[in-house]
């Protein structure tokens, strides 16, 4: 039962493993929704990446791309969007502010009914619909984590100085061990006082550790209240229909080579928007059998917030639900045949735009 795609758990199979870089630039501040089009609408006729337009029209300093690019990834999860929160701690009011959920005018005026009725601020903000419970708990969990004690996450002011270029691993371990010892003396002011950087190099990285944890804030939010979708159907056996005989008898085999395989699929928002992602020629593989009445091509473990497929490569287009299915190639096969498949997925309601691992598992069989 040669396979495609390894078997891994479907859980792991379709999850979101990278937020689109421009709504990350957006959310924290570094570029206009309006400037972000712009470079949008170039990369579509260029093929640059959208980081590297802006930089070049001198809309986003490299330093900022630096940072955005080391923690894209860690923006795909809710777990991993709230680790990222760094920064001076701020008031729930503040952070609610922050991710765009409330006008400072609204935060007063719940302040001053806070005053006369002793309610938490959380409820008065639920109770007015500025935020949901499920965002009132996510934020508050994003305020417990900008508290932390960890010093090593892409966000942190050290980090933020490394990625930048400004100082070195070793500098910046040996400014952390300073530190420890220290009586509250800032990271910033011992790597000046040491020499590594200049007060312009520390301010520039707080203004990006800043606008990171805002989009880290958005982030987290916004996969809070995205649905939640169940993994695909583990890889199932297809239906038994090879002949069994005891006997001098050749045994029925088929093999598959993988050529070419897409490890990653990328949703824009316009994908999410359509309903649908086309992915053209994302596998290629060769499959040799001695079976005389062909092969079975299974497709299984489809999950995240792909509810279908349509293949095409075959005599004619295949659809594949969310429970998998498969596609029969008629035999007898003669020497190797190259099949070349290229996909469109559904995509269910509410689906991120963002980049997916890939979501199937293909395994090929004798008839």
């Amino acid at each position: 039962m040669p396979e495609i795609e390894d078997k891994t758990n479907p859980v792991h199979r379709a999850r979101l493993t990278k937020r689109p870089i421009g709504r990350i630039l957006v959310d924290a501040g570094f570029v206009t929704e309006q400037t972000l089009q712009r470079a949008l609408a170039r990369q579509a006729n260029t093929g640059e990446p959208v980081g590297e337009i802006l930089v070049s029209l001198g809309l986003l300093d490299e330093a900022a791309l630096k940072a955005v690019l080391a923690i894209q990834g860690d923006l795909a999860t809710l777990e991993d969007a709230l680790k990222a929160a760094s920064g001076e701690p701020q008031r729930l009011g503040e952070l609610v502010v922050r991710a765009g959920r409330a006008t400072p005018e609204e935060i007063g005026s719940a302040l001053e009914e806070q005053k006369k009725t002793n309610e938490r601020l959380g409820g008065i903000l639920v109770r007015r619909g500025l935020v949901n419970e499920k965002e009132l708990e996510t934020v508050l969990a994003f305020q417990a984590c900008q508290t932390g004690v960890d010093k090593t996450g892409k966000c942190r002011l050290g980090e933020l100085l490394l990625t930048a270029d400004y100082i070195t691993r070793e500098q910046l371990d040996n400014a952390l061990r300073l530190q420890e010892s220290s009586d509250g003396v800032r990271l910033g002011s011992i790597l000046v006082a040491a020499g590594h950087v200049q007060p312009y190099h520390v301010e520039h990285a707080l203004h990006i550790q800043h606008k990171l944890a805002t989009a880290a804030l958005v982030a987290a939010l916004t996969l809070a209240v995205a649905p939640q979708f169940e993994p695909g159907s583990a890889v199932a056996a297809p239906p038994q229909t090879a002949r069994v005989s005891v006997g001098a008898v050749v045994k029925e085999y088929v093999s598959a080579k993988v050529v070419l395989q897409t490890r990653e699929l990328v949703v824009t928002h316009a994908d999410a928007a359509a309903g649908f992602v086309d992915v053209p020629l994302a596998t290629v593989m060769e499959v040799k059998s001695n079976s005389q009445s062909g092969y079975l091509v299974a497709f299984n473990g489809l999950g995240g917030p792909f509810t279908g497929i349509y293949v095409r490569g075959f005599q004619s287009e295949a659809q594949i639900t969310h429970d998998g299915g498969w596609v029969i190639q008629s035999g007898p096969v003669r020497g190797a045949q190259t099949l070349q498949l290229s996909y469109r997925f559904v995509l269910a309601s509410g689906a991120l735009p963002g980049t997916y691992a890939w979501p199937l598992v293909i395994t090929v069989h004798p008839l």
